[in-house]
């Protein structure tokens, strides 16, 4: 992100706030931008978590389904 563009989202997030506050009624702009960023890292806890559940499920389609795996179990053992 470039300096310019951190700006940019800052202003944003700070205009935000402001709307919020008077919307929610927050006690104070601090008490605002607090709920702010915990809302910001549950976000991205959460995207985070996506990601991971993301790669897991594609990991798990190139495995070979249940059904074919004991099926070549069963012509391995026949084959002994």
């Amino acid at each position: 992100m470039t300096r310019a563009n951190g700006k940019k989202a800052g202003q944003k997030i700070i205009q935000g706030v402001k709307k919020q506050r008077k919307k929610w009624s927050f006690k104070s702009k601090i008490n605002a931008f607090i709920e702010a960023l915990e809302l910001s890292r549950r976000q991205q806890k959460v995207e985070h978590l996506r990601k991971i559940l993301e790669e897991i499920r594609e990991d798990a389609e190139k495995l070979p389904s249940v059904t074919e795996a004991v099926t070549t179990s069963h012509e391995e053992e026949d084959l002994d």
